[in-house]
């Protein structure tokens, strides 16, 4: 038989059952604001590392001040990797519609034949009617219905259309387009198309997560990114351990074709001085971090820390 939803609690309830498992609410007044504030939901899934296997006990000592701090490490981290993921999705975008329309003209995204099967032609062609509904009052868009459109067929030219498109229909779009394309959109970023396309998915993926306040710490993120075969010799070079590619760590060292190295080097410094000021609590694995990362950094790319 499957068991009822349970009650909601009162933010009173809500950090009496905190206590009853064994958390430590040292400041009962801070708490309360903290679950008026934020979703006790969402504050909980930062408190995961401190159960008692099995159970839904706190090991003893757990804090809750020790957990609010975690989930502000967190929020000051999505804050971070959002400002990069934009100077990526923007350039992934811009890429896309010039080498796609240079090869194509400006119809070529209106026709099936230049994607990889009908079915992929069909949600890109859904997807564009969704995001040209959602958008018919910007201006952009109210000037190429009117001026390129007929009754029956909106024609928006494809590097116009893809600032409405959201960064996983881009993904799709990349994947579902022809591969010499997709080579020359690859060849700009020095990567290959099979290693690009899964990029570009993760990178749609965490600017989602980041973008909806999802948590990143203690999180595996999917899918697997794949890196280039360069990084993985490197890192095994340095560690015993492979690459933690279902981490954040993972996906970081996937931006390094994305971004040009000044964004590079500054997105690690940002996060290495945010780590340091967290230090006393963060635990890197949970991250993917290897405790040596700054060294592997500067010995595999050069990378500079601020610490």
């Amino acid at each position: 038989m499957v068991p009822s939803l349970k009650p909601a609690l009162s933010y009173e309830q809500q950090l009496d059952l905190l206590e009853s498992r064994g958390m430590v609410i040292s400041d009962r007044e801070a708490a309360l604001s903290a679950l008026q504030s934020s979703n006790y939901y969402r504050i909980s899934g930062y408190a995961f590392e401190f159960k008692t296997p099995g159970t839904e006990n706190y090991e003893p000592g757990t804090e809750f001040a020790v957990v609010m701090a975690l989930y502000e490490l967190d929020s000051h981290l999505r804050n971070i990797l959002l400002r990069y993921l934009e100077e990526i999705e923007i350039s992934v975008r811009t890429r896309i519609a010039y080498f796609f329309s240079h090869e194509y003209g400006p119809y070529g995204h209106y026709m099936p034949w230049n994607f990889a099967s009908e079915n992929d032609f069909s949600e890109f062609e859904i997807s564009c009617a969704n995001a040209v509904n959602k958008n018919k009052n910007v201006q952009f868009i109210q000037h190429h219905i009117r001026k390129y459109s007929t009754p029956t067929h909106c024609n928006i030219h494809l590097w116009a259309l893809v600032e409405i498109l959201s960064f996983s229909t881009i993904s799709k779009f990349y994947s579902a387009i022809a591969p010499t394309v997709q080579r020359k959109i690859a060849s700009a970023f020095n990567s290959d198309p099979s290693y690009l396309s899964n990029q570009i998915h993760c990178m749609a993926n965490l600017r989602n997560i980041c973008a909806h306040y999802g948590r990143l710490y203690n999180r595996p993120l999917f899918p697997a990114v794949r890196l280039s075969p360069s990084v993985y010799r490197n890192y095994h070079r340095f560690f015993s351990a492979d690459v933690a590619t279902t981490y954040l760590f993972g996906y970081l060292l996937a931006m390094k074709n994305l971004l040009p190295f000044p964004s590079f080097n500054r997105m690690f410094f940002e996060i290495d001085a945010l780590l340091d000021n967290y230090y006393s609590i963060v635990n890197l694995n949970h991250l993917g971090f290897p405790a040596e990362w700054r060294e592997y950094l500067d010995l595999c790319f050069g990378i500079k820390t601020g610490v």
